[in-house]
């Protein structure tokens, strides 16, 4: 790919002697690749000052709450939480500006197909997020110190059990949920918060595919097998509570939190916000019962 620059700004991005180049997202990807790399390119040096920025502000964070002992940690956690949200919000409006000012450079990624609008957000959050991601993550399971410790309880209570141990789960959706189970498990292998919002999205997809396949091999029509697959948020939470016991991922709980934090407030109101908010449904639920189950105790 030869890019050059114009006098207005903007780079121009010919494909030459590169057949390998057709889809949108090979083309997000080469646009990418060459200006992260290139040290004159002004998103190069934008990209490398926020993740200083950033990662400095969250190991200050860090260290702030590992200085002192249990009981200063736990007059520290709701002023770490507040400045914690400040940082994340920080981070989605400075995200969303590099986009945008990619897009100002290359008026091409405008044009490109919603898988290739995906690859070039990916791409760029891939570099943007690598320095900190897991130290934002790390800082939100800090913060919420309480209720990250009863989720994973919850987990290692319940990961054994099968379905047909939930009471609250319908007899019509007890059925085998290992495919959205194995997409949910993908999470801890992510790089960014575009590739863990798919995830969750198509995990929640599969929900309702499972209990479809299964009533269709059972026999009935398709036609019923759709309707016996219809279900309502009463009865989608607590499978998805199931989903996330089976899938035991210890971090779910503070990597709900943080996509919440930096996902745009477009977005929440789309697919991606109902299927973020079903999950993080579930894990308050559970959450909860576990404080019940230990107050019993």
């Amino acid at each position: 790919a030869v890019v050059s620059t114009q006098s207005t700004g903007v780079y121009d991005v010919q494909y030459k002697d590169c057949p390998m180049v057709q889809s949108d997202e090979e083309k997000a990807q080469t646009i990418l690749r060459w200006c992260l790399k290139e040290p004159h390119h002004p998103l190069y040096h934008a990209l490398g000052e926020a993740q200083h920025n950033f990662f400095y502000r969250l190991n200050t964070l860090d260290k702030k709450m590992y200085m002192g002992n249990a009981d200063e940690r736990d007059v520290l956690r709701p002023g770490v939480a507040a400045e914690l949200e400040m940082i994340s919000d920080d981070i989605m409006n400075y995200f969303r500006n590099i986009l945008t000012v990619l897009h100002g450079c290359y008026p091409l990624l405008k044009e490109l197909s919603q898988d290739g609008q995906y690859a070039t957000s990916n791409e760029l959050a891939r570099n943007f997020y690598s320095p900190f991601l897991k130290l934002l993550v790390k800082m939100f399971a800090t913060s919420y110190e309480e209720e990250h410790t009863l989720y994973q309880t919850y987990l290692h209570r319940n990961a054994s059990l099968s379905v047909e141990h939930y009471l609250d789960i319908r007899e019509n959706f007890k059925v085998d949920y290992s495919v959205a189970i194995a997409t949910l498990r993908k999470l801890g292998d992510t790089h960014t918060p575009e590739e863990k919002m798919a995830l969750l999205v198509q995990s929640n997809q599969e929900i309702p595919e499972c209990v479809y396949n299964h009533h269709l091999a059972s026999g009935v029509s398709e036609e019923k097998a759709r309707e016996v697959s219809c279900m309502g948020a009463d009865d989608l939470v607590p499978v998805t509570i199931y989903l996330i016991a089976q899938a035991n991922i210890p971090d779910l709980y503070p990597e709900l939190l943080m996509l919440y934090s930096v996902t745009p407030e477009e977005k929440l109101k789309g697919r991606e916000g109902y299927c973020l908010t079903n999950f993080q449904n579930a894990v308050f639920y559970l959450i909860e019962e576990q404080r019940s189950f230990l107050a019993l105790e």
